[in-house]
């Protein structure tokens, strides 16, 4: 039985406990006020007739005695339940499944994005009894997160990696590489050449060099590759070489590819980065952010059909670089989460070819950065008039801390009445906001306009509103500061009164 299940019975429990103690009460109100009635009556003709009532219904109350043994019996078992759940419960009675996802819950129980160091089992075995430990190291899917070192000092980690692979069995395995170099250590170049074949993902921290990185894929492709890797996340690599050629044996089963904060001499150039797409028709995550592609040789590309892309971030800074991406990219019907920097205003055909990108695709949620105030509003304007379907939007004002590119969220009807440009948005997040009293005015008229179900605005704040309630050197506890501090409340009670599901950040919501 599940939790739901049990709370449901305790819930029609209490509420037959509440209808047995009404019916008590009614039955003696009513017992009472017959008694008055009846002495009080004189009409021998009615007699017969009540004393037969008062007679069967004698007869039936005589039938609670079973009822009151029958309270008796549950409220004995009632008891016997409630001192079964206070007994302890023996570890070996325990099914062996039961104990392993009772022992995965406890290792990675906690959400991914607080997972800043993965705490594996070996970090809890030596306070568990050795039955725990034999469980888990028969439990293949505790060891498949694997932190993988190589190099001087690193052969005790190196050694405890493979140790983890051995004990993953047959699990396709998530490795994570850390290092700089691959020293030369030939009793252990057979198992991690097995170990890279079997990974369903790579991930490389900032720590990994460009040179490791060559070098592991290097290992792929001389071991056989695999049809089981779909995810690559590089992430911080730097380097400068012109050998660094990893993606040309990435498999066509690739799923996810993020290139993160890399150097040109680490990413493909724009060529190179057209020619791979292609290649992965898998692909429903792509991810390019703060990442260097050379774009100085001429660009030959066709379209690029990705027809199961869910998930696209182009945040770079050559312009032509996301021109060339938007016009080639060919997404297929899925709901896309979109998300790229906001072209400047004399790119005017990067705009267009942009525009005629939101047109083919399915567009659910869309995040634009570098908003700029002389020009964001115009071009998200422009953008939103090619949205009809997007469900969530998400603007990083910080470079329009006040806001001013907002007022391409709605569209002038008649004087002071406005519409929504996109009335399907349900999700609304401002991001790094710095809201004075026009900036306040503006998302009370968006608010109007559109049918929001949740308004986030992290790292944003009402300017005015926060130096009041913070009691600031205007404050000089006065009725005109009285009358500012409860304008000051009165923004935040109001959009909780007007959107179901308010989300602020601690330097938000100060009130």
């Amino acid at each position: 039985m599940q939790i739901k299940e049990i709370l449901d019975a305790f819930a029609r429990l209490e509420a037959i406990q509440k209808e047995i103690e009404l019916a008590g009460s009614e039955l003696r109100n009513v017992c009472v006020t017959l008694c008055h009635f009846v002495l009080g009556y004189d009409n021998s003709a009615d007699e017969a007739v009540i004393e037969e009532r008062l007679s069967r219904i004698d007869n039936d109350l005589g039938s609670i005695a079973d009822i009151k043994q029958k309270l008796v019996l549950c409220r004995a078992l009632l008891r016997r339940m409630a001192n079964t759940s206070k007994r302890r419960v023996m570890i070996n009675v325990l099914p062996q499944e039961v104990l392993a996802y009772i022992f995965e819950l406890a290792v990675f129980s906690w959400p991914d994005t607080e997972k800043t160091t993965l705490i594996h089992p070996s970090c809890t075995i030596p306070s568990v009894c050795a039955s725990w430990r034999q469980l888990a190291i028969n439990s293949p899917s505790l060891w498949v997160n694997i932190d993988f070192y190589e190099g001087y000092g690193y052969e005790k980690l190196a050694k405890q990696g493979l140790l983890w692979f051995k004990r993953a069995c047959n699990k396709p395995l998530n490795v994570t590489f850390h290092s700089e170099f691959r020293p030369c250590h030939p009793e252990l170049e057979s198992q991690i050449s097995e170990l890279v074949t079997r990974a369903k993902s790579f991930t490389f921290n900032p720590e990994a060099s460009h040179f490791y990185l060559t070098d592991i894929f290097d290992l792929y492709d001389v071991s056989g590759r695999s049809d089981i890797l779909e995810t690559i996340a590089i992430r911080g690599v730097r380097g400068m070489s012109s050998d660094c050629h990893w993606w040309k044996c990435i498999p066509p089963c690739l799923t996810t590819l993020e290139l993160v904060d890399l150097s040109a001499g680490v990413a493909p150039n724009l060529n190179e980065l057209v020619a791979l797409l292609p290649r992965c028709p898998s692909l429903h995550t792509l991810v390019l952010s703060k990442t260097g592609i050379d774009v100085s040789r001429k660009i030959h590309y066709s379209e690029i059909a990705l027809p199961n892309l869910r998930y696209l971030k182009i945040v770079v800074e050559e312009p032509s670089v996301s021109e060339h991406l938007f016009a080639a990219i060919v997404p297929g019907s899925h709901a896309l989460d979109l998300w790229f920097n906001l072209p400047p205003i004399d790119e005017l055909h990067n705009c267009h070819l942009i525009c005629r990108f939101l047109e083919r695709a399915r567009v659910a949620s869309l995040c634009l950065e570098d908003l700029m105030p002389q020009s964001g509003a115009m071009i998200l304007a422009h953008f939103l008039d090619h949205l009809p379907g997007v469900q969530s939007l998400r603007l990083n004002l910080q470079d329009d801390r006040t806001g001013s590119c907002l007022d391409a969220l709605t569209v002038s009807v008649h004087l002071e009445e406005y519409r929504a440009r996109c009335p399907t948005i349900r999700t609304l997040i401002l991001d790094h906001g710095a809201f004075g009293k026009l900036g306040q005015e503006q998302v009370k008229r968006i608010v109007n306009a559109h049918n929001l179900k949740t308004l986030a605005l992290p790292h944003s704040y009402f300017r005015n509103v926060d130096q009041t309630l913070g009691g600031g050197k205007d404050s000089t506890g006065n009725s005109e500061d009285s009358e500012k501090k409860q304008e000051a409340v009165g923004i935040y009670t109001w959009l909780e009164t007007r959107v179901g599901n308010v989300e602020w950040c601690d330097l938000t919501h100060s009130a």
